[in-house]
């Protein structure tokens, strides 16, 4: 989702794997993923994407360890993007996504309709992406020709980690809020006016932010409502 969705060849993937199979489940546990963030930030990852979540059931409770990585992430200018999670409460009961520093994305469906059958919602949610029936890669234990429709903010993630990292190559000194807020400004407004709590600013317009920001002649425009669905 992240290649197809940046029109750019400055930027590159750096894959990390932090889930493990535990009783027939695919899980992470902290410290994986605190190790994972510390390593992405000293290889020099600009943006972060994190399509991963627990459930808390205090609100806006977090690991402190995870908090403080998340933190020293964006303290020395990385984007953490995380999913806002997948169990149709507020965003405050899902961790990592509560982190302050973390930015959050709920899902849409494919006519840009918040998908309230799943997607988490709440103040802490910064934008919004297409995660219903999204095609993309997937694990060869999942599906042998590792492709495959899939639902959830996982999904969604990805569409404004790209567009991030995008921000990130054209505006290098930028950092999280800058970010944050220079994708705002080229979103479409889906819910209510402004900000809230379903579509955050609302879902971000390839088309807009590279005849802003400035692209080379020929550039493909992606927009995230033109991904492929089911």
């Amino acid at each position: 989702i992240i290649a197809a969705c940046t029109p750019s060849d400055k930027i590159k993937i750096l894959p990390i794997a932090v889930f493990h199979i535990v009783d027939g489940k695919s899980s992470a546990y902290a410290v994986d993923i605190n190790l994972a963030i510390d390593y992405a930030v000293e290889a020099g990852a600009d943006v972060i994407n994190m399509s991963l979540g627990a459930s808390v059931t205090t609100p806006n409770n977090c690991d402190p360890s995870e908090k403080k990585v998340i933190d020293n992430a964006t303290d020395k200018g990385t984007v953490c993007v995380v999913s806002a999670g997948n169990e149709s409460h507020d965003v405050a009961f899902s961790t990592p996504a509560n982190i302050p520093n973390a930015v959050a994305v709920s899902a849409i469906k494919q006519d840009l309709a918040f998908d309230n059958s799943y997607s988490n919602y709440g103040e802490g949610v910064d934008f919004c992406a297409p995660g219903t029936d999204i095609y993309s890669t997937v694990p060869a234990s999942a599906n042998a020709n590792r492709k495959a429709w899939m639902s959830g903010t996982s999904m969604a993630t990805p569409h404004i980690s790209a567009f991030m990292a995008y921000i990130k190559s054209l505006k290098m000194t930028y950092n999280k809020d800058q970010c944050v807020t220079a994708l705002s400004q080229f979103c479409r407004d889906l819910g209510t006016t402004g900000k809230d709590v379903f579509y955050g600013y609302g879902m971000p317009l390839g088309s807009s932010i590279l005849n802003t920001l400035g692209v080379k002649k020929g550039t493909v425009v992606y927009d995230p409502a033109t991904c492929p669905h089911a």
